[in-house]
């Protein structure tokens, strides 16, 4: 992979719905040798897909972040439990860390019942092998654009938080669907499967993102195949530091992809893709120095995403 596949993958990072002729002038190539590079990394696996960024609190849900640990498994279990939780409607993005046993679930619920209910069932079904199940109200998310790829031409963040709902009916909600598993499906083609006029279509689309229920649209990448590993920070912080702060720090660094949002005992989530320990380790050093020291953290290596969907 050169500096043009790379700039490929940021602009997409960027906004995934980029037209051909955009990310063509972005790279400085022509349209088909840009279709070409794009198709590549497609088909190497590099590219993995992309998807609408949904405020799913402009929709009425409500945000679960969860930590399961589990015990006493073999691999054939490991693999039906991770199977038993693809297939819920109430888990949205499921991450395994480097240690399989150790699960990262967000679920988005239109009540806190409903959650209770996927929660009880979960403990029912696999009790003996859940070790510990961690939960904490999830209230936002702050997106980076993967700025390492091209450190020349950064990006904006977009920041999803807990909102008022906005109206919206059956067919903005089908149409989110399509898109949260594919930003980039033409309208055309989402108008086909609805069986809707496209106008009408591109219209609920702009409106759509006009009211920030779409926030953005990403790309997934497999950052393992351009050489890149993700940690998660959850960092408590030896005295009280201005949030601000914290996050102006995760905005001018290059290797931020999220910033997580939840009710609980961190002071701060931060999420990183870097080429090893050694580029980890500066970002850590930079924190304490930037605090004035780190009283509590725990490093989590995202290992895959076997979910990615940001609607239930």
């Amino acid at each position: 992979m050169d500096k043009k596949d790379s700039k490929i993958l940021h602009e997409l990072s960027k906004n995934a719905r980029i037209s051909l002729k955009r990310l063509a002038k972005a790279i400085s190539m022509s349209q088909s040798s840009t279709l070409y590079r794009l198709k590549k990394l497609e088909e190497e696996n590099i590219i993995l897909g992309t998807n609408a960024i949904i405020n799913s609190y402009k929709l009425g849900y409500l945000g679960f972040r969860a930590y399961l640990f589990l015990q006493g498994t073999t691999k054939e279990k490991e693999n039906e439990i991770q199977d038993w939780l693809v297939n819920r409607d109430e888990t949205s993005v499921i991450g395994i860390t480097q240690n399989s046993e150790e699960l990262i679930i967000m679920s988005w619920v239109k009540s806190t019942q409903e959650f209770y209910g996927f929660v009880e069932s979960l403990k029912e079904t696999y009790g003996e092998f859940i070790k510990d199940f961690q939960i904490f109200p999830y209230v936002g998310t702050v997106y980076y654009p993967r700025n390492y790829l091209n450190p020349g031409s950064k990006g904006q963040e977009i920041v999803v938080r807990t909102t008022e709902k906005v109206d919206y009916d059956s067919l903005d909600l089908a149409i989110l669907e399509k898109l949260s598993t594919d930003g980039r499906k033409a309208a055309l083609e989402i108008s086909k499967e609805l069986g809707k006029p496209v106008k009408t279509v591109i219209n609920r689309m702009r409106k759509l993102e006009k009211k920030k229920v779409i926030a953005g649209y990403s790309a997934n990448i497999n950052i393992n195949k351009i050489g890149y590993e993700y940690y998660k920070l959850n960092l408590i912080f030896s005295k009280s530091v201005n949030y601000n702060m914290l996050l102006a720090f995760a905005k001018n660094l290059n290797n931020s992809i999220y910033v997580d949002e939840a009710i609980s005992k961190y002071d701060f989530e931060l999420n990183v893709e870097v080429r090893n320990k050694k580029e980890l380790n500066k970002i850590i050093d930079q924190l304490k120095e930037l605090c004035g020291g780190i009283k509590h953290m725990e490093i989590k290596q995202l290992n895959k995403y076997i979910k990615l969907k940001f609607l239930s």
